[in-house]
């Protein structure tokens, strides 16, 4: 590589950098990477829609969450996870088990283990 050529960071880069971020509670980080990921026309990427869902969800910023999982135009089972233990985490069991349901009967998506884990919480919750 030539001495002024960058490296630009891929969206596996920085689906790691936002775990990083979220690991070390920095939302502002968070929200700068966010910011970087929009710059780059990546928001709608799975995997990073995937890590801001989590990050944003894990610093407690629910309606920031639901901006960007909303703007995910092929979500995974994996996106809905997290989303769906994210929401019964903040005490929301009733909108989680809607969130379960919409994934399989809308969407179309086949539940996953992780999904029944969750699911037999929030029974347990109800």
């Amino acid at each position: 590589m030539a001495e002024n050529e960058r490296l630009e960071p891929d969206k596996y880069t920085f689906t790691f950098v936002l775990k990083v971020c979220t690991g070390l509670s920095s939302f502002e980080k968070g929200v700068n990477i966010h910011e970087k990921v929009v710059k780059r026309n990546l928001e709608n990427d799975v995997f990073i829609g995937t890590g801001l869902t989590d990050m944003y969800s894990k610093m407690g910023d629910l309606v920031s969450a639901w901006k960007v999982f909303d703007k995910i135009p092929e979500r995974d089972v994996v996106v809905w996870n997290a989303m769906i233990s994210w929401v019964a985490q903040c005490g929301e069991a009733v909108k989680a088990v809607e969130l379960f349901k919409k994934m399989q009967i809308v969407c179309v998506i086949s539940p996953s283990s992780a999904t029944y884990v969750v699911e037999f919480a929030l029974i347990l919750t109800l």
